[in-house]
């Protein structure tokens, strides 16, 4: 009975964390997808809005940050052709 509750406990513990990192994460996320469109403002631009539909996938976990440094980069380079 006790070792059930303790295993319980764990269970309960694992998720909690699992969640606390996931939202950790998404939070870092969306502070740096922040960052860079606070940057390109202060630049004088406005984000396109392509970026806007990945950086938000990018936010969501959908995708990893090098993925969108890709996609950013395809972006910039049709930008300048």
């Amino acid at each position: 009975m006790v070792a059930s509750a303790i295993e319980e406990v764990e269970v309960v513990t694992d998720e909690y964390s699992r969640l606390l990192e996931a939202d950790f994460n998404r939070a870092a996320r969306q502070e740096a997808v922040d960052y860079a469109r606070t940057s390109v403002a202060l630049e004088g631009f406005c984000a396109d809005p392509q970026y806007e539909k990945e950086a938000q996938r990018f936010i969501n976990g959908e995708i990893d940050s090098d993925a969108l440094t890709e996609f950013v980069l395809r972006l910039s380079q049709k930008a300048v052709a």
